[in-house]
């Protein structure tokens, strides 16, 4: 999990060319990691920010933000702010979960709530958030599922007093997994 934590800091700061399958302006709207192992896309209105997603089949990171946000267009449909880390990590046949407490201890951070449901394990964050968006809210959210054999991390940071820095992340985060379960492959 170490691992998941360093890429998504350090994924966040890169500026790299990227491959797309498809695309909404300068968005990307799904995006293969892992050899294709998993295929990351956002929810409706959120796209894949092309200047952080890596060259080359064993990209591990992806970072979601909001479509209008990554291309500037003024037409696509109105959500809230937010930035979602996308991490996969190496194929792991006998991968388990970590409980949400885990995964506030690995980031050194004080838990305010952790949910482990349906294959996904959740933690609300009391502070970290500002280290990603300066002025956004210090509460976020991390989270863990499996996608295969491959462990998939989780982050998402939203600007202050946003709903999706509040209750509403672990839905949004549920969203990601469900959509990334969709699109990749099966087994």
């Amino acid at each position: 999990m170490g691992q998941l934590r360093n890429s998504a800091f350090l994924g966040a700061a890169l500026v790299m060319a990227g491959c797309v399958t498809a695309s909404r302006g300068d968005g990307i709207e799904t995006a293969s990691l892992a050899d294709g192992a998993v295929v990351v896309g956002g929810p409706p209105g959120y796209c894949i920010d092309p200047e952080t997603y890596p060259r080359g089949p064993d990209r591990t990171f992806a970072m979601i933000a909001s479509c209008r946000n990554l291309t500037g267009d003024d037409t696509g449909p109105m959500v809230e702010p937010m930035v979602v880390t996308v991490t996969v990590a190496e194929q792991t046949p006998q991968a388990t979960l970590p409980d949400a407490s885990a995964l506030a201890e690995e980031v050194g951070q004080r838990m305010i709530g952790g949910i482990r449901s349906g294959g996904l394990t959740l933690t609300h964050l009391a502070s970290g958030g500002t280290e990603v968006i300066a002025d956004g809210d210090p509460r976020y959210w991390r989270g863990t599922f499996l996608q295969g054999q491959r462990m998939v991390g989780l982050a998402l940071y939203a600007g202050k007093g946003s709903p999706l820095a509040g209750a509403e992340g672990a839905a949004m985060l549920r969203a990601v997994r469900d959509r990334i379960g969709a699109l990749s492959p099966k087994g």
